[in-house]
C-alpha cells in the first residue's frame, strides 16, 4: 500500500528518534519522535497554535562529537494526548545549510543518539 492509499501524505519517510528538543524563544522542551528531511513530530506539554512559525533544536552525538540541529518550522497541527501533552506536527520551513548537513548526516546514519 502507497503512504497516499493509506492517508499518509508526506513526501518524505520519517526516522523513528528519541531526541530531547527545544521549541521557540522560551526553550520549552519537548520530546522529537520522528524526524524527516521536511518535518518532525514532537512531542510538548504546551499547546502551539496551528500555522504558528516556531525554531526547533535539538543536539546529538554524530561520531563522538556533539552536532546541533536547528530550524523555523509551522506548527501544521496540535493534536491532545491522553497523558495531557501534545503531538506537535512540524514542518520545516527555513534552515541555514550548517543545519541542513547536519539533518542530513541523522538521516543518513538511520539511528540518532541523544547528547547525556
Amino acid at each position: 500500500m502507497t503512504s497516499a492509499e493509506n492517508g499518509d501524505r508526506r513526501k518524505a519517510p520519517r526516522m523513528e528518534t528519541d531526541l530531547q528538543g527545544v521549541l521557540g524563544s522560551e526553550k520549552v522542551t519537548c520530546q522529537v519522535i520522528n524526524l524527516s528531511k521536511t518535518g518532525a513530530l514532537a512531542i510538548s506539554s504546551h499547546h502551539l497554535e496551528e500555522m504558528n512559525m516556531v525554531r526547533i533544536g535539538v543536539s546529538i552525538e554524530d561520531g563522538g562529537e556533539t552536532a546541533d540541529f536547528a530550524c523555523e518550522a509551522a506548527v501544521v497541527r496540535c493534536d491532545p494526548r491522553p497523558d495531557g501533552r501534545y503531538d506537535l506536527g512540524l514542518y520545516f520551513t527555513s534552515m541555514d545549510d550548517d543545519a541542513r548537513d547536519v539533518l542530513q548526516r541523522m538521516l543518513k546514519h538511520g539511528s540518532l543518539v541523544p547528547v547525556s
